[in-house]
């Protein structure tokens, strides 16, 4: 499953400006349907076309201990 292109249509974009000009969001997104073996460095490479990662985090079954 390929990623979706990122958008260069910034007016859709509804996060404030920081001091150094870029535009983050404050909220967090949730991924469904990521395989079982994903991990936060898969998430790192998902996202990163689409800007700054602050954070990553993989949510784990604590039974099997792969991605939900």
């Amino acid at each position: 499953m390929a990623p979706p292109s990122p958008s260069t249509n910034s007016s859709s974009n509804n996060s404030s400006n920081n001091s150094s000009g870029e535009q983050l969001s404050k909220t967090n997104l949730y991924i469904r349907g990521l395989p079982p073996g994903t991990t936060d460095q898969d998430l790192i490479k998902l996202c990163q076309p689409y800007g700054k990662i602050v954070s990553t985090k993989a949510i784990l079954d604590k039974n099997t201990n792969q991605c939900k």
